[in-house]
């Protein structure tokens, strides 16, 4: 994660005047299927993407809203990581795929559930985060 010395001063303008919302805690319920008539999908916004797959966009005013999926058996060798901000530091995730796209601990927990088949995940949407930001207000 990037220390506030190391930021921009366009990136520490925006996170001093960026009025972040007051989110309630999450709301945990229990499935009304069985488990195996579930399906998980991971969704993660750092940029990831198979090698063959078009990187997401350079250009942050552009606003690149588009995904890509990611199948289950991809790991790190197969990945790029095309999230583009000074701020995001990519050190962990080379470390450790799971820090953003946490399919090892799903695989773990489909093991060790009783019953439960491979089948439940499909694929993987990742996003690069990207938003329009509006500094003139």
């Amino acid at each position: 994660m990037a220390k506030w010395t190391d930021l921009k001063s366009t990136s520490k303008l925006f996170f001093e005047s960026y009025k972040f919302p007051e989110l309630a805690p999450p709301i945990l319920t229990k499935p009304k299927k069985d488990l195996n008539d579930c399906r998980v999908a991971i969704v993660t916004t750092a940029g990831l993407h198979l090698h063959s797959d078009k990187a997401f966009s350079r250009n942050f005013w552009a606003s690149d809203c588009s995904y890509r999926t990611i199948p289950v058996e991809a790991r790190l060798k197969d990945l790029s990581i095309s999230h583009h901000s000074g701020e995001f530091d990519k050190t962990g995730i080379r470390k450790d795929l799971n820090v953003v796209y946490p399919i090892d601990r799903l695989l773990e927990l489909v093991s060790q559930v009783s019953g439960v088949k491979l089948n439940c995940l499909l694929r993987q949407f990742e996003f690069a985060a990207l938003e329009l930001v509006d500094f003139s207000s």
